[in-house]
């Protein structure tokens, strides 16, 4: 199914859009939804907990990028890029395993983001996990769409991959490189696999 919205104006466009990615997120469960923020004003005044209070916050300008902030959380950028370094190899594990499971649950909903770049990401430097933000490009299905779905993965493979070079916790680690091209080789059939392969018993 694809929406036709190309006969509506930009605005309205983006309601109907939000309105029904929003109601779609609600049937995941409360922890999963806070890994995503609708940054649209008017989505933002509809959310109620246990989504996050994003009339609350101030949009903030990064690289060209309009992000909120949310807890203590900073645009994953710096990190992709190597201006800041990450304290250990499980806080580059707890990102990873966070983005993963983000993008996983909107999939699950038949929900694809589209955009997903450091700009778009989130990541709280108490915790290392992750917020997803930007809903602006994202799709929606009534089942899956392979196409879509690649398109996904192939961007979180990218935004690892980069990491992955410039994060000194990374270098010479045989098995985060393999998970990492794990998901390129998994990207027509999603990650169910990559995280039935992820060593979440390094998390803690």
């Amino acid at each position: 199914m694809v929406m036709k919205l190309e006969s509506l104006d930009n605005a309205l466009k983006d309601r109907v859009l939000g309105d029904l990615i929003r109601k779609r997120m609600a049937k995941a469960p409360a922890d999963l939804r806070k890994q995503w923020i609708l940054p649209e004003p008017f989505v933002c005044k509809e959310l109620t907990p246990p989504y996050p209070p994003c009339a609350q916050m101030d949009e903030v300008e990064e690289e060209g990028a309009v992000y909120i902030p949310y807890q203590t959380s900073e645009p994953l950028s710096p990190y992709m890029f190597g201006r800041k370094q990450l304290p250990s190899l499980q806080a580059f594990l707890k990102i990873m395993y966070s983005l993963l499971r983000a993008v996983k649950g909107l999939q699950d909903l038949y929900i694809y983001h589209q955009d997903i770049h450091p700009g778009n990401i989130l990541v709280d430097s108490e915790t290392w996990e992750i917020v997803l933000i930007d809903f602006g490009d994202a799709q929606v299905r009534i089942r899956v769409d392979q196409e879509l779905m690649e398109r996904d993965l192939l961007e979180i493979h990218e935004v690892l991959h980069a990491m992955e070079l410039k994060q000194n916790v990374a270098k010479n680690q045989g098995f985060l490189h393999q998970l990492i091209e794990y998901i390129l080789e998994q990207r027509r059939h999603g990650l169910d696999q990559v995280m039935n392969q992820f060593p979440v018993h390094l998390l803690s």
